[in-house]
């Protein structure tokens, strides 16, 4: 969730894997605290990683390329909760300068605008 824990996390997978291995990222927030061994999952920025922790993620360009699989809880109509979470995701990419963020077609690849949802 922070900066410092982000680094140390993203050079390991770096050391450990290497960039290339790394093919997509499996997107959710969640209700549980690190190493509660559950698996539940939020949407993002709600919930224990929160929209710090997915801001280091969405703004490091060792990653720009790598795809986002969203796996957040169903809103009631099936799917306005994912366009709220891409939203979330393109405004954290947005630097903190106040830049506009990346979208189809800007000529920087948007990450978090590629996310999939596929139905359970």
């Amino acid at each position: 969730r922070t900066e410092d824990a982000y680094a140390t996390l993203g050079d390991r997978i770096e050391r450990v894997l290497g960039r290339a291995a790394v093919r997509a990222f499996h997107l959710n927030d969640a209700k549980a605290d690190l190493g509660s061994h559950l698996d539940r999952h939020e949407n993002i920025g709600r919930g224990r990683i929160g929209t710090d922790g997915f801001a280091h993620l969405v703004r490091d360009p060792r990653w720009r390329d790598v795809p986002g699989y969203l796996e957040t809880p169903l809103s009631d109509d099936g799917y306005s909760a994912y366009a709220t979470d891409l939203a979330t995701l393109r405004k954290l990419e947005a630097p903190r300068s106040g830049g506009a963020p990346a979208t189809v077609g800007s000529g920087r690849p948007a990450r978090a605008g590629r996310a999939v949802r596929t139905p359970k």
